[in-house]
C-alpha cells in the first residue's frame, strides 16, 4: 500500500494522469483527493475514459484503495483541479489535494 500511496501522491502533485483496475474495469482519470472516507482510504477520481458498472464516462468516482490494481502513472498530465460535486466533497480526513 505505501508503493501506491507514493505514486497517488506523485500524480496528485505533478497532476497526472493514472490508469488502473477498479472492480474488473480498467479505469483513466485525473486523481483529485486522497482521503479517508468511511474508515478506508480513498481516492477520488474525474473519470475520463474506461468502463463503468455505475454510470456513464466521464464522471466522478470514489474508489477504494484495497480494490486499485494494476496502477500505473502516465506521462499525460491535466489541467488541474476541477470542481468537486457536493456528494463527493465529504471526507473524515484529508490526505492530499490536487493544486
Amino acid at each position: 500500500v505505501s508503493k501506491m500511496i507514493s505514486t497517488l501522491l506523485r500524480a496528485l502533485r505533478e497532476r497526472r494522469l493514472l490508469r488502473f483496475t477498479y472492480a474488473g474495469e480498467t479505469r483513466l482519470c485525473e486523481p483529485h483527493v486522497l482521503g479517508l472516507a468511511n474508515h478506508k482510504r480513498q481516492l477520488l477520481c474525474y473519470q475520463t475514459a474506461g468502463g463503468s458498472l455505475s454510470g456513464d464516462i466521464p464522471e466522478w468516482r470514489r474508489f477504494e484503495l484495497g480494490g486499485i490494481t494494476d496502477l500505473k502513472l502516465l506521462k499525460r498530465k491535466f489541467d488541474g483541479p476541477r470542481p468537486t460535486p457536493h456528494p463527493y466533497s465529504i471526507w473524515a480526513s484529508v490526505i492530499a489535494t490536487v493544486k
